[in-house]
């Protein structure tokens, strides 16, 4: 609040912002997942939130902190469903909701080790200098998926279409949500 002169009201709207992209564009991120390489789709995701991370811990004004907040809750909703969507093509179905738990787990400890852990990092370093430190976690993590996480297992038949999802009309690729046909 010191650091951008903002209120208190203020300071909840510029937290909320990661949460309205996440909520407004997980049904977009559903229809890309299912559409195009979940590898590329991650991997330009993580880079989104890793970027708007480093832009929120160094902006100065409230608009640039909420903006990049704004993208970073983008990014997450697509990493969310790539994560989803690559357990469903890497596990056997009778394992899915288990996997799909720990997927789940895992993005709650990371609301977990935003709280307690975070705030003594910032009462350390400042805030900017924890966010910094995120940010480059999360670079680390991105080059970690770059190097081993690929869109199917060794071995699938889709190997064979080299990664590349069957192209279809963008309102086929939404029927099942929306329930018509083209």
């Amino acid at each position: 609040m010191h650091d951008f002169s903002i209120t208190a009201s203020q300071l909840g709207f510029l937290s909320a912002t990661y949460f309205y992209a996440d909520v407004i564009f997980l049904l977009f991120a559903g229809i890309l997942v299912d559409r195009f390489s979940v590898r590329t789709i991650m991997l330009t995701a993580m880079a989104m939130v890793v970027v708007a991370t480093f832009i929120f811990a160094l902006s100065h004004t409230l608009t640039l902190a909420a903006v990049s907040h704004f993208v970073a809750g983008i990014g997450n909703a697509f990493c969310f469903l790539s994560a989803i969507k690559l357990a469903s093509r890497w596990f056997p179905s009778h394992r899915l909701a288990f996997v799909i738990g720990i997927i789940v787990t895992i993005a709650m400890l990371g609301g977990v080790v935003a709280q307690t852990p975070f705030t003594l990092l910032a009462n350390t370093l400042g805030w900017r200098g924890a966010v910094l430190i995120n940010g480059g976690l999360g670079l680390i993590i991105t080059l970690i998926v770059y190097r081993f996480v690929e869109d199917y297992p060794q071995g699938s038949p889709q190997i064979e279409k080299k990664g590349a999802i069957e192209k279809k009309p963008y309102f086929h690729s939404t029927e099942y949500f929306f329930g018509f046909d083209q």
